[in-house]
Protein backbone atom coordinates (compact mmCIF):
# COMPACT_ATOMS: atom_id res chain seq x y z
CA UNK A 1 0.00 0.00 0.00
CA UNK A 2 1.52 3.27 -0.94
CA UNK A 3 1.19 4.80 2.48
CA UNK A 4 1.28 8.86 0.96
CA UNK A 5 -2.03 8.71 -0.50
CA UNK A 6 -4.36 9.93 2.42
CA UNK A 7 -7.78 8.10 2.65
CA UNK A 8 -10.23 10.64 3.06
CA UNK A 9 -11.92 10.50 6.62
CA UNK A 10 -15.77 9.28 6.91
CA UNK A 11 -18.15 12.75 7.05
CA UNK A 12 -20.31 11.06 9.56
CA UNK A 13 -17.57 9.66 11.94
CA UNK A 14 -16.06 13.66 11.23
CA UNK A 15 -19.73 15.03 12.34
CA UNK A 16 -19.92 12.55 15.37
CA UNK A 17 -17.11 13.72 17.07
CA UNK A 18 -17.34 17.38 16.43
CA UNK A 19 -20.68 17.04 18.44
CA UNK A 20 -19.06 15.13 21.27
CA UNK A 21 -16.55 18.06 21.37
CA UNK A 22 -18.59 20.34 20.85
CA UNK A 23 -20.80 18.73 24.15
CA UNK A 24 -18.09 18.06 26.02
CA UNK A 25 -16.68 22.15 25.87
CA UNK A 26 -20.06 23.21 26.96
CA UNK A 27 -20.38 20.83 29.63
CA UNK A 28 -16.82 21.72 31.14
CA UNK A 29 -17.64 25.77 30.85
CA UNK A 30 -21.37 24.98 32.77
CA UNK A 31 -19.73 22.80 35.08
CA UNK A 32 -17.66 26.13 35.96
CA UNK A 33 -21.15 28.34 36.54
CA UNK A 34 -23.51 26.15 38.71
CA UNK A 35 -24.37 27.24 41.75
CA UNK A 36 -23.71 24.37 44.41
CA UNK A 37 -26.46 21.22 44.57
CA UNK A 38 -27.91 21.84 41.46
CA UNK A 39 -28.05 19.15 38.69
CA UNK A 40 -26.10 20.51 34.88
CA UNK A 41 -28.79 21.47 32.58
CA UNK A 42 -28.50 21.20 28.75
CA UNK A 43 -30.43 22.77 25.75
CA UNK A 44 -32.36 19.64 25.35
CA UNK A 45 -35.57 20.41 23.54
CA UNK A 46 -38.36 19.02 25.62
CA UNK A 47 -36.79 19.50 28.98
CA UNK A 48 -37.53 22.54 30.49
CA UNK A 49 -34.48 24.42 32.06
CA UNK A 50 -34.70 24.04 36.11
CA UNK A 51 -34.42 27.42 37.09
CA UNK A 52 -33.72 30.75 36.21
CA UNK A 53 -30.58 30.73 37.80
CA UNK A 54 -29.90 27.40 35.87
CA UNK A 55 -30.74 29.20 32.67
CA UNK A 56 -28.41 32.33 33.48
CA UNK A 57 -25.44 29.41 33.77
CA UNK A 58 -25.93 28.02 30.49
CA UNK A 59 -26.34 31.80 28.70
CA UNK A 60 -23.20 33.02 30.68
CA UNK A 61 -20.96 29.43 29.62
CA UNK A 62 -21.93 30.10 26.01
CA UNK A 63 -20.72 33.86 26.24
CA UNK A 64 -24.39 35.29 25.87
CA UNK A 65 -23.20 37.86 28.38
CA UNK A 66 -26.03 40.27 27.63
CA UNK A 67 -29.26 37.62 28.37
CA UNK A 68 -27.57 35.97 31.01
CA UNK A 69 -27.60 39.35 32.66
CA UNK A 70 -31.25 39.18 32.40
CA UNK A 71 -31.60 35.69 33.52
CA UNK A 72 -29.28 36.33 36.49
CA UNK A 73 -31.50 39.30 37.25
CA UNK A 74 -34.76 37.53 37.35
CA UNK A 75 -33.27 35.08 39.50
CA UNK A 76 -31.88 37.33 41.81
CA UNK A 77 -35.72 39.32 42.00
CA UNK A 78 -37.14 35.61 42.50
CA UNK A 79 -34.76 35.22 45.25
CA UNK A 80 -33.73 38.34 47.13
CA UNK A 81 -31.49 36.94 49.66
CA UNK A 82 -29.35 34.64 46.83
CA UNK A 83 -25.82 36.29 46.96
CA UNK A 84 -24.76 33.84 44.10
CA UNK A 85 -27.09 35.50 42.12
CA UNK A 86 -25.59 38.40 42.85
CA UNK A 87 -21.85 37.72 42.39
CA UNK A 88 -22.73 36.87 39.41
CA UNK A 89 -24.63 39.68 38.07
CA UNK A 90 -21.80 41.85 39.41
CA UNK A 91 -19.54 40.18 36.90
CA UNK A 92 -21.67 40.12 33.85
CA UNK A 93 -22.14 43.61 34.55
CA UNK A 94 -18.72 44.09 34.38
CA UNK A 95 -17.70 42.14 31.25
CA UNK A 96 -20.96 44.49 29.69
CA UNK A 97 -19.12 47.28 30.70
CA UNK A 98 -21.96 48.14 33.35
CA UNK A 99 -19.58 48.78 36.01
CA UNK A 100 -21.83 51.25 38.47
CA UNK A 101 -24.17 48.13 38.63
CA UNK A 102 -21.48 45.58 38.60
CA UNK A 103 -20.30 47.42 41.58
CA UNK A 104 -23.53 47.82 42.92
CA UNK A 105 -24.20 44.18 42.37
CA UNK A 106 -21.24 42.88 44.25
CA UNK A 107 -21.62 45.36 46.87
CA UNK A 108 -25.07 43.61 47.56
CA UNK A 109 -23.88 39.84 47.22
CA UNK A 110 -21.38 40.63 50.50
CA UNK A 111 -24.00 42.00 52.30
CA UNK A 112 -26.09 38.74 51.38
CA UNK A 113 -22.99 36.61 52.67
CA UNK A 114 -19.80 37.56 53.82
CA UNK A 115 -17.63 34.71 53.25
CA UNK A 116 -18.43 34.11 49.64
CA UNK A 117 -15.13 33.71 47.79
CA UNK A 118 -17.10 34.28 44.51
CA UNK A 119 -18.82 37.45 45.94
CA UNK A 120 -15.47 39.09 47.15
CA UNK A 121 -13.03 37.66 43.87
CA UNK A 122 -16.32 39.29 41.35
CA UNK A 123 -16.09 42.87 43.35
CA UNK A 124 -12.50 42.78 43.08
CA UNK A 125 -13.01 42.54 39.21
CA UNK A 126 -15.79 44.82 39.25
CA UNK A 127 -14.19 47.51 41.59
CA UNK A 128 -10.48 47.28 39.71
CA UNK A 129 -12.64 48.01 36.41
CA UNK A 130 -14.00 50.77 37.15
CA UNK A 131 -10.86 52.20 38.35
CA UNK A 132 -11.40 52.13 41.91
CA UNK A 133 -8.15 49.92 42.69
CA UNK A 134 -7.62 50.04 46.40
CA UNK A 135 -10.72 48.98 46.57
CA UNK A 136 -10.19 46.07 44.10
CA UNK A 137 -6.77 45.30 46.01
CA UNK A 138 -8.86 45.11 49.36
CA UNK A 139 -11.66 42.54 48.16
CA UNK A 140 -9.52 40.67 45.78
CA UNK A 141 -7.01 40.13 49.17
CA UNK A 142 -10.02 39.08 50.98
CA UNK A 143 -10.90 36.34 48.23
CA UNK A 144 -7.33 35.01 48.37
CA UNK A 145 -7.92 34.98 52.36
CA UNK A 146 -11.16 33.14 51.75
CA UNK A 147 -10.37 30.37 49.59
CA UNK A 148 -6.21 29.99 49.09
CA UNK A 149 -6.96 27.43 46.89
CA UNK A 150 -8.99 29.53 44.47
CA UNK A 151 -7.37 29.98 41.23
CA UNK A 152 -9.90 32.68 40.48
CA UNK A 153 -9.54 34.65 43.38
CA UNK A 154 -5.51 35.30 42.66
CA UNK A 155 -6.11 35.99 38.86
CA UNK A 156 -8.56 38.87 39.85
CA UNK A 157 -5.87 39.82 42.19
CA UNK A 158 -3.78 39.97 40.13
CA UNK A 159 -5.16 42.20 37.41
CA UNK A 160 -5.26 44.62 40.36
CA UNK A 161 -1.81 44.45 41.18
CA UNK A 162 -1.20 44.83 37.00
CA UNK A 163 -3.32 48.06 36.94
CA UNK A 164 -1.30 49.42 39.81
CA UNK A 165 1.78 49.23 38.34
CA UNK A 166 3.46 46.24 40.45
CA UNK A 167 3.81 43.92 38.17
CA UNK A 168 6.31 41.33 39.55
CA UNK A 169 3.75 40.82 42.09
CA UNK A 170 0.70 40.54 39.27
CA UNK A 171 2.76 38.12 37.32
CA UNK A 172 3.68 35.90 40.40
CA UNK A 173 -0.11 35.67 41.44
CA UNK A 174 -1.26 35.14 37.43
CA UNK A 175 1.21 32.61 37.58
CA UNK A 176 0.14 31.04 40.17
CA UNK A 177 -4.30 31.23 39.19
CA UNK A 178 -2.53 29.44 36.16
CA UNK A 179 -0.61 26.71 37.78
CA UNK A 180 -3.58 26.05 40.42
CA UNK A 181 -6.32 25.60 37.21
CA UNK A 182 -4.81 25.68 33.66
CA UNK A 183 -8.63 25.50 32.11
CA UNK A 184 -9.63 28.45 34.34
CA UNK A 185 -11.13 30.70 31.41
CA UNK A 186 -10.17 33.80 34.30
CA UNK A 187 -6.27 32.73 34.97
CA UNK A 188 -5.61 32.34 31.37
CA UNK A 189 -6.77 36.11 30.30
CA UNK A 190 -5.98 37.55 33.32
CA UNK A 191 -2.00 36.39 32.84
CA UNK A 192 -2.38 37.16 29.21
CA UNK A 193 -3.44 40.89 30.49
CA UNK A 194 -0.52 40.89 33.18
CA UNK A 195 1.85 39.75 30.50
CA UNK A 196 1.10 42.19 27.92
CA UNK A 197 1.68 45.24 30.67
CA UNK A 198 4.86 43.68 31.25
CA UNK A 199 5.63 43.87 27.44
CA UNK A 200 5.49 40.37 26.82
CA UNK A 201 3.27 40.57 24.41
CA UNK A 202 3.95 36.92 22.85
CA UNK A 203 3.03 35.41 25.79
CA UNK A 204 -0.07 37.72 26.19
CA UNK A 205 -0.82 36.50 22.61
CA UNK A 206 -0.40 32.65 23.91
CA UNK A 207 -2.22 33.02 27.67
CA UNK A 208 -5.34 35.08 25.27
CA UNK A 209 -5.43 31.97 22.65
CA UNK A 210 -5.43 29.59 25.11
CA UNK A 211 -8.57 31.22 27.17
CA UNK A 212 -10.31 31.92 23.60
CA UNK A 213 -9.69 27.40 23.39
CA UNK A 214 -10.93 27.51 26.28
CA UNK A 215 -14.50 29.69 25.81
CA UNK A 216 -14.21 30.57 22.02
CA UNK A 217 -17.69 32.18 22.64
CA UNK A 218 -16.16 35.21 25.50
CA UNK A 219 -16.30 38.24 23.44
CA UNK A 220 -13.97 40.40 25.62
CA UNK A 221 -10.99 38.17 25.34
CA UNK A 222 -10.88 38.94 21.75
CA UNK A 223 -10.71 42.17 22.62
CA UNK A 224 -7.94 42.02 25.35
CA UNK A 225 -6.18 39.80 22.39
CA UNK A 226 -6.87 43.01 19.26
CA UNK A 227 -5.56 45.37 22.10
CA UNK A 228 -1.97 43.85 21.67
CA UNK A 229 -2.46 43.50 17.91
CA UNK A 230 -3.25 46.89 17.67
CA UNK A 231 -0.12 47.60 20.07
CA UNK A 232 1.99 45.75 17.59
CA UNK A 233 0.41 47.74 14.64
CA UNK A 234 -1.03 44.50 13.19
CA UNK A 235 -4.42 46.07 12.02
CA UNK A 236 -5.66 43.54 10.15
CA UNK A 237 -5.52 40.92 13.11
CA UNK A 238 -6.83 43.96 15.45
CA UNK A 239 -9.44 44.35 13.43
CA UNK A 240 -10.67 40.73 13.05
CA UNK A 241 -10.70 40.47 17.02
CA UNK A 242 -12.88 43.79 17.20
CA UNK A 243 -15.12 42.28 14.64
CA UNK A 244 -15.56 39.25 16.33
CA UNK A 245 -15.81 40.49 19.74
CA UNK A 246 -18.97 42.79 17.95
CA UNK A 247 -20.37 39.61 16.25
CA UNK A 248 -20.54 37.97 19.66
CA UNK A 249 -21.98 40.95 21.87
CA UNK A 250 -23.14 43.42 20.17
CA UNK A 251 -24.25 45.23 23.24
CA UNK A 252 -20.89 45.72 24.79
CA UNK A 253 -19.73 49.16 24.14
CA UNK A 254 -16.56 48.61 24.71
CA UNK A 255 -15.89 46.66 21.66
CA UNK A 256 -16.87 50.24 19.35
CA UNK A 257 -14.45 51.79 21.68
CA UNK A 258 -11.89 49.21 21.18
CA UNK A 259 -12.41 49.18 17.72
CA UNK A 260 -12.52 53.24 17.58
CA UNK A 261 -8.83 53.52 18.97
CA UNK A 262 -7.93 51.82 16.32
CA UNK A 263 -8.59 54.07 13.61
CA UNK A 264 -8.09 57.05 15.90
CA UNK A 265 -4.41 56.14 16.01
CA UNK A 266 -4.35 55.85 12.40
CA UNK A 267 -5.65 59.54 12.22
CA UNK A 268 -8.76 58.07 10.77
CA UNK A 269 -10.85 60.46 12.62
CA UNK A 270 -14.34 60.09 10.89
CA UNK A 271 -14.00 55.69 11.23
CA UNK A 272 -13.05 56.45 14.59
CA UNK A 273 -16.22 58.54 15.25
CA UNK A 274 -18.26 56.43 13.76
CA UNK A 275 -16.89 53.53 16.03
CA UNK A 276 -17.37 55.79 19.20
CA UNK A 277 -20.61 56.88 18.10
CA UNK A 278 -21.68 53.55 18.03
CA UNK A 279 -20.50 53.17 21.84
CA UNK A 280 -22.15 55.61 22.99
CA UNK A 281 -25.33 55.00 21.20
CA UNK A 282 -24.92 51.79 23.27
CA UNK A 283 -24.17 53.32 26.54
CA UNK A 284 -24.77 57.11 27.06
CA UNK A 285 -22.71 57.18 30.48
CA UNK A 286 -19.70 55.51 28.78
CA UNK A 287 -17.29 59.08 29.08
CA UNK A 288 -14.26 57.99 27.54
CA UNK A 289 -16.18 57.06 24.37
CA UNK A 290 -17.55 60.53 24.93
CA UNK A 291 -13.99 61.88 25.41
CA UNK A 292 -12.57 60.32 21.82
CA UNK A 293 -15.65 61.07 19.82
CA UNK A 294 -15.54 64.78 20.83
CA UNK A 295 -11.86 64.64 19.93
CA UNK A 296 -12.27 62.68 16.82
CA UNK A 297 -15.13 65.18 15.65
CA UNK A 298 -12.54 68.42 16.68
CA UNK A 299 -9.48 66.75 14.60
CA UNK A 300 -11.90 65.88 11.62
CA UNK A 301 -12.78 69.28 12.02
CA UNK A 302 -16.33 69.11 12.66
CA UNK A 303 -16.26 71.55 15.07
CA UNK A 304 -19.94 71.45 15.50
CA UNK A 305 -20.40 67.79 16.79
CA UNK A 306 -17.57 67.38 18.66
CA UNK A 307 -18.77 70.76 20.58
CA UNK A 308 -22.41 68.39 20.81
CA UNK A 309 -19.88 65.52 22.08
CA UNK A 310 -17.56 67.97 24.39
CA UNK A 311 -21.74 69.17 25.92
CA UNK A 312 -22.65 65.46 26.41
CA UNK A 313 -19.24 64.54 28.22
CA UNK A 314 -18.86 68.01 30.21
CA UNK A 315 -23.28 66.91 31.74
CA UNK A 316 -21.14 63.56 32.91
CA UNK A 317 -18.13 65.42 34.12
CA UNK A 318 -18.28 68.87 34.51
CA UNK A 319 -14.98 68.84 36.82
CA UNK A 320 -13.13 67.54 33.39
CA UNK A 321 -10.58 70.19 32.41
CA UNK A 322 -9.72 68.47 29.41
CA UNK A 323 -12.90 68.82 27.82
CA UNK A 324 -13.99 72.66 29.09
CA UNK A 325 -11.01 72.99 26.86
CA UNK A 326 -11.59 71.10 24.01
CA UNK A 327 -15.01 72.83 24.36
CA UNK A 328 -13.31 75.95 24.42
CA UNK A 329 -11.47 75.47 21.05
CA UNK A 330 -14.55 74.25 19.33
CA UNK A 331 -16.33 77.56 20.26
CA UNK A 332 -13.10 79.32 19.20
CA UNK A 333 -13.04 77.98 15.48
CA UNK A 334 -16.94 78.46 15.29
CA UNK A 335 -16.48 82.42 15.99
CA UNK A 336 -17.93 82.54 19.45
CA UNK A 337 -15.17 84.15 21.30
CA UNK A 338 -17.36 84.81 24.45
CA UNK A 339 -18.13 81.54 24.46
CA UNK A 340 -14.98 80.28 23.92
CA UNK A 341 -12.85 82.67 26.33
CA UNK A 342 -15.56 81.28 29.60
CA UNK A 343 -14.87 77.74 29.23
CA UNK A 344 -10.94 78.50 28.82
CA UNK A 345 -11.14 79.85 32.31
CA UNK A 346 -13.50 77.13 33.61
CA UNK A 347 -10.50 74.83 32.63
CA UNK A 348 -7.90 76.81 34.22
CA UNK A 349 -9.57 76.95 37.40
CA UNK A 350 -10.12 72.97 36.94
CA UNK A 351 -6.04 73.20 36.37
CA UNK A 352 -4.19 75.90 36.46
CA UNK A 353 -1.61 74.63 34.15
CA UNK A 354 -4.09 73.44 31.42
CA UNK A 355 -1.68 73.75 28.91
CA UNK A 356 -4.54 74.35 25.91
CA UNK A 357 -6.74 76.45 28.08
CA UNK A 358 -3.54 78.67 28.22
CA UNK A 359 -2.76 78.50 24.47
CA UNK A 360 -6.62 79.22 23.89
CA UNK A 361 -6.56 82.16 26.00
CA UNK A 362 -3.50 83.89 24.43
CA UNK A 363 -5.34 83.06 20.91
CA UNK A 364 -8.13 85.06 21.98
CA UNK A 365 -5.92 88.61 22.53
CA UNK A 366 -6.80 90.93 20.92
CA UNK A 367 -10.18 89.40 19.69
Amino acid sequence: MDLRRKRKPNRLIVALLTACATAVITAVNLARYQPEGLPLTTDTPGQPVVDAMSQANQLYAGGKFAEAFDAYKKAAEGKPDDALAHARLSKTAALLNRLSEAVAFGEKAIQLDPASTEAWANLAMAYDWKGELEKGLQAGQKAVQLAPDSAEAYAFLAEVYADLGQYPKALELARKAVAMSPASIDAQRNLGYVLAGTGDQTGAIAAYEKAISLSPNFSYIYLDLGAVYRSQRKDELAVAQFQKAIELEPTNPRSYYSYGLLHYDKQEYADAAAQFAKAVEVDGTYSQALSYLAWSHYFGKDYNQAKLAFEKLLELQPGNAEGQAGLGWCYYFLGRYPEAKERFQKALALSSGQAMARQGMSALEGR
